[in-house]
């Protein structure tokens, strides 16, 4: 190798070695600090999967991948002490206690590291969403919801595709499409096969479940599931609208009608689906409906395009729009 500095692809001598290495050692530590800021500044998110051969929504546990930092506000009142400790809830009921912490009040925000990256939760009620809260003397200073920890199955189809290690992982309660070679699926009992095939692996009065390798559509009335075998991604869909701060049940809370906009169209609305409110197809414009309602999507031809069912509701008095991602 003693032609090495020659067959060095850029000039190389004893005058410049230590400052190119000392720039390598620069990048590589911007790089680090990059990974770590991306890290801390990632939200905690929520995945789930089947136990083991488990034909039941019941043996359904949910992977929460726990933000790195968490902050918030001191909140007006204080803290009875920088003790604090994050738990998890599946709607009011405590499933889990992450652990304790001791955080720091600095420049008006209470911060601290979640102790431990990633937990696992036995769901009792797939229907109902966790949220991870921080308790200062048993008293929730921050509620942290998480998106898509609520899973809609008495309604629509729900698939799980079959991953590494023969675990069965949560896809969708809509149409969709996989990369996987199998999936299994929950089909309520007033759904039914319309175009390919499926091996019925276990049934009771509710549901059955389906094993699928191929395409295949479901219906039941005027609405359809089509499970496709796909290198592409379903279009994503989401609501884009003027959100409010104030504290409800569910979390998330638009001023007026949201809108539906495509998640591969940049910020036009969605054009090629239809709004079902409350079971009835309708327009989000125009008159508000008040109460709690359920909401979700359906392209012209009555499939359920690739977005999560939303409970919806408008008090009367404030004209508020609230919605929760299930």
């Amino acid at each position: 190798m003693q032609t090495w500095r020659s067959d060095f692809p850029i000039p190389l001598d004893d005058a410049n070695a230590g400052q190119v290495i000392s720039e390598w050692l620069r990048e590589a530590d911007r790089g680090r600090r990059d990974q770590e800021r991306r890290l801390l500044d990632r939200p905690s998110t929520c995945a789930h999967r089947l136990t083991g051969d488990a034909t039941s929504l019941r043996e359904v546990v949910s992977i929460i991948e726990i933000q790195r930092q968490i902050s918030f506000p001191i909140p007006a009142l204080g803290l009875s002490s920088t003790r604090l400790e994050l738990t998890c809830f599946e709607s009011e009921r405590l499933v889990q206690q992450v652990g304790v912490v001791y955080a720091e009040c600095v420049d008006g925000q209470v911060r601290f590291k979640s102790p431990k990256a990633r937990i696992e939760v036995r769901r009792s009620d797939v229907s109902l969403s966790l949220s991870l809260r921080v308790l200062d003397a048993g008293a929730t200073v921050l509620a942290i919801s998480l998106t898509g920890s609520a899973i809609v199955g008495s309604e629509s189809p729900v698939t799980f595709e079959l991953g590494g290690e023969g675990v069965w992982s949560y896809l969708a309660s809509d149409s969709c499409n996989t990369r996987s070679e199998r999936v299994r699926v929950r089909l309520p009992a007033d759904w039914a096969i319309e175009s390919g095939h499926g091996e019925v692996v276990a049934t009771d009065e509710s549901a059955s479940w389906i094993e699928v390798s191929s395409n295949v559509t479901f219906t039941a009335n005027e609405e359809r599931v089509r499970i496709g075998f796909s290198e592409v991604d379903s279009c994503q869909y989401r609501l884009s609208g003027t959100v409010s701060l104030t504290a409800t049940r569910p979390e998330q809370t638009y001023l007026g009608w949201p809108r539906i906009l495509r998640d591969d169209s940049g910020s036009r609305a969605a054009q090629d689906v239809q709004h079902v409110v409350n079971g009835q197809r309708r327009a989000l414009s125009g008159g508000l409906v008040c109460g709690a309602v359920q909401y979700r999507l359906c392209d012209t031809a009555g499939h359920l395009p690739g977005m999560e069912r939303c409970y919806l509701g408008v008090p009367t008095a404030r004209q508020r729009f609230v919605s929760s991602s299930l």
